[in-house]
């Protein structure tokens, strides 16, 4: 379960982007962020209201579990 903490000295969503923002830094669109989610293929993301976020860790990590060597993508295998 992921807590979001609060520090006083800092914006609420600090450490977070936008679902437009994440969209222009991966080049796709936000309705390919929206099929993602609804895919479980993105990247976590918090919803308040009609407000979507994602904490810019939590995108750093689901790039770093999709990241594949050249050996994988040729074979579509993990080598073991």
């Amino acid at each position: 379960m992921n807590i979001i903490s609060y520090d006083h000295d800092q914006t609420l969503l600090k450490g977070c982007i936008s679902r437009e923002d994440l969209a222009n830094e991966l080049g796709r669109s936000v309705r390919t962020l929206d099929r993602w989610h609804q895919e479980r293929l993105g990247p976590p993301r918090i919803k308040i209201g009609k407000l979507i976020v994602y904490r810019k860790t939590a995108v750093l990590d689901w790039l770093n579990k999709n990241e594949t060597s050249s050996m994988q993508m040729r074979t579509g295998r993990q080598k073991r």
